[in-house]
């Protein structure tokens, strides 16, 4: 192999070169394509392609002797606070997004599984509506039939200027209208201020940033407050409060302060609570009313 220089006209950068021989010039030879190199990947055992010309490795698999991921059945109790712990999302196939600390799905489901059969009956190709019937007529019990697939080619490679474009421009997550979550499909927020997802808080900060928590029957207003006196280091917690703020017919808003020991399931199922939003700010009222 070799190359040579002659000037053109025309040639913006006055080199030449031999290009590299066609697919089926070399068709009698054994191996990788031209400039690839087959490896071996020591993490999982697996094959890939090497590209020594371009010095990149995509691990594009070969599978010349991978063995396909073994199914897993998965067997849970449904708990009647937790439902059955874990949050699934997508379609053909749905595949687990997360799962709940404590709940019946720990230890036994995987971030990225692929769900493929719901009791008897596969649904690996089924639409979500149908999974999702599934899964709510499963109320004692339920038996997955479960994959964790070989991570994405792609993932594992992450450019320096996308690195840098990610962090000047960070992905928004969205949710989609339906999803499941702890094996529960819930009422949609589309279009809710007060709450991120079901039985979770939106506080707005003075900063503009948000923080998120999660409720139940028992969480009160207090509960809130101090968790974000620890999480933002503030000394004289008195001065800070938890209000709402309704928009008016207008451009006016009414500020409301919530008392420290209401509960959140309160605050959320006031008339009109999904158009307002939660604010922690600074607040100083009198400890008397004569004051």
């Amino acid at each position: 192999m070799f190359g040579f220089s002659k000037k053109l006209p025309g040639h913006r950068n006055k080199t030449s070169g031999w290009p590299p021989p066609g697919p089926g010039a070399w068709g009698g030879l054994q191996g990788p394509p031209y400039s690839w190199d087959s490896m071996n990947n020591t993490r999982d055992g697996r094959d890939f392609l090497a590209n020594q010309g371009s010095q990149n490795s995509s691990l594009e698999e070969v599978h010349l002797d991978g063995v396909p991921p073994a199914p897993r059945l998965v067997e849970m109790r449904r708990d009647p606070v937790l439902g059955f712990g874990f949050v699934a999302g997508s379609e053909k196939p749905v595949v687990v997004r997360s799962v709940t600390p404590g709940g019946p799905s720990e230890g036994k489901l995987l971030p990225g599984d692929e769900i493929i059969m719901i009791n008897d009956e596969p649904v690996s190709s089924a639409p979500r509506e149908r999974v999702i019937d599934l899964v709510r007529s499963c109320k004692e019990s339920i038996l997955l039939t479960v994959v964790q697939p070989y991570p994405s080619p792609k993932s594992a490679f992450i450019s320096a200027a996308k690195k840098a474009m990610l962090k000047s421009n960070p992905v928004k997550v969205r949710f989609a209208e339906e999803v499941i979550i702890n094996g529960q499909v819930p009422n949609p927020v589309k279009d809710n201020s007060l709450l991120f997802m079901p039985n979770v808080l939106k506080v707005y900060l003075e900063n503009g940033q948000t923080k998120s928590f999660r409720f139940d029957s028992s969480t009160s207003i207090k509960e809130v407050i101090l968790t974000l006196q620890e999480k933002l280091s503030i000394r004289c917690i008195e001065h800070f409060s938890l209000m709402l703020e309704e928009k008016m017919e207008g451009s006016g808003s009414k500020l409301l302060l919530l008392h420290e020991q209401e509960m959140l399931t309160q605050v959320t199922q006031r008339p009109g609570s999904n158009k307002m939003k939660c604010y922690f700010r600074i607040s100083f009222m009198p400890r008397d009313p004569v004051e």
